[in-house]
């Protein structure tokens, strides 16, 4: 009798695990550099670049999710990141290990969402899921799977801090540009700049260089 019981208690056990296992069950995706697990209902289209790699569906701006890397401190990435974070509510928090940046937003649209920021293996990665306003178990399950940091909380902290100092810079010159672009334009018959070059000093230094 007791070997009986014992039997349907380990096949129960093992339909238990069996099932938690298929739940959790995700797909593998490689990006850039790293590997991570994510849910298999967050089907999106993947790509890798030089510097960056991203994972999106955007076809339904309310149900919106991306996941982005990038392995390189670049221009791309500061526009990105730096908006985020200078655009909603920062907290510092910890996920599967990594200390993470959550950033919490809200629209019309789209109602909540996050994106949250972590380090792994010296790539920054960038979460977002849609409908969310703290850290998701399928986000932080993401996390988890991927390899560990490198980065100790204040080397990662202090990045976000630059990311968003930069970023801030960037629009302030973004703006200094235009002004300079506005004040060369001339009115006349045609109006505009009949040589197709900018007036303003600032304009002219970026035209020249081609930016």
């Amino acid at each position: 009798m007791k070997k009986k019981y014992l039997l349907f208690i380990i096949i129960i056990g093992i339909v238990l695990i069996s099932s938690t296992s298929a739940i959790h069950a995700g797909k593998i995706i490689n990006l850039g550099n790293i590997t991570m697990e994510i849910p298999n209902e967050l089907n999106g289209e993947l790509r890798n670049t030089n510097d960056s790699s991203y994972y999106r569906n955007i076809s339904d701006t309310k149900t919106v999710f991306n996941i982005y890397l990038y392995n390189s401190y670049s221009s791309n990435y500061v526009k990105l990141v730096g908006f985020w974070i200078n655009r909603g509510e920062v907290e510092h928090v910890t996920v599967a290990g990594h200390p993470a940046l959550l950033v919490k937003g809200s629209s019309g649209d789209r109602g909540n969402f996050t994106y949250l920021f972590f380090e792994s293996d010296s790539n920054i990665v960038m979460i977002n899921l849609p409908n969310s306003n703290n850290v998701t178990p399928a986000a932080e399950s993401m996390v988890a799977s991927t390899p560990p940091g490198i980065y100790t909380d204040k080397q990662f902290y202090e990045l976000m801090d630059k990311t968003s100092f930069d970023y801030t810079y960037y629009n302030q010159m973004q703006d200094l540009i235009d002004a300079s672009y506005e004040s060369g334009y001339h009115g006349g018959y045609y109006g505009g700049y009949n040589d197709g070059t900018p007036k303003g000093i600032f304009s002219r230094l970026f035209w020249s260089i081609g930016l």
